[in-house]
């Protein structure tokens, strides 16, 4: 939903009580890792990290952390909620002068490794408290056979709530905002841990 000013934290938490007794809110539930639903937007952002073992972990904790979340534009709610496929959280995004709250629930996670990539990561998708239809993919991957360490996001969307559509130009912008903000702050994080300089900052 949309507001005109920003919630607390236990007002989030309140309204995301309610989000736990709903469905999602798109028939295509864990679609997004065989193929994508027609009528949906689809995009993809992939951040290069580094190599070797020591990033591949460090992005891995990160990721966990939900510091792949940009401060400056969206918060989850709660901030240590576990990468568990059933578990509920609220995205508090921040767009200009409005706010943007939306529930999301995850519907898996990830923590794959073979002979030749490890990956990490988890998928939500969206409950009827949403601005939008659809599923987003967080994944940290390290290619073993070229020892590089990526980010990826992948998602497909297309809008619920009625100024979703009215203003779906503007929406299409800050979603691609987020994604490169979100790799943005990946990398920091991942820099920050590998210094050992990595604070945690208050919630």
């Amino acid at each position: 939903m949309f507001l005109f000013r920003r919630p607390s934290v236990a007002e989030i938490a309140d309204w995301l009580v309610a989000q736990r007794r709903l469905p999602f809110s798109y028939a295509d539930v864990g679609d997004l890792g065989r193929l994508v639903p027609r009528g949906y937007d689809c995009d993809r952002h992939r951040v290069r990290l580094g190599t070797g073992p020591e990033t591949f972990a460090a992005a891995c904790d990160a990721l966990a952390a939900w510091e792949h979340f940009p401060a400056r534009m969206a918060r989850v709610v709660p901030a240590d909620v576990e990468l568990a496929a059933g578990n509920d959280v609220a995205v508090l995004f921040h767009a200009g002068f409005a706010w943007s709250l939306n529930a999301c629930r995850i519907v898996e996670s990830i923590d794959e490794r073979d002979e030749r990539r490890a990956r990490f990561g988890f998928t939500y998708g969206t409950l009827a408290g949403h601005i939008e239809h659809g599923e987003e993919r967080f994944l940290i991957e390290h290619d073993l056979i070229e020892d590089s360490v990526w980010y990826e996001l992948f998602c497909f969307s297309r809008p619920q709530h009625p100024l979703a559509h009215l203003g779906r130009p503007i929406v299409r912008h800050q979603q691609a905002r987020f994604r490169r903000l979100s790799g943005e702050a990946l990398r920091r994080a991942v820099a920050e841990r590998l210094a050992g300089t990595k604070v945690e900052a208050p919630r």
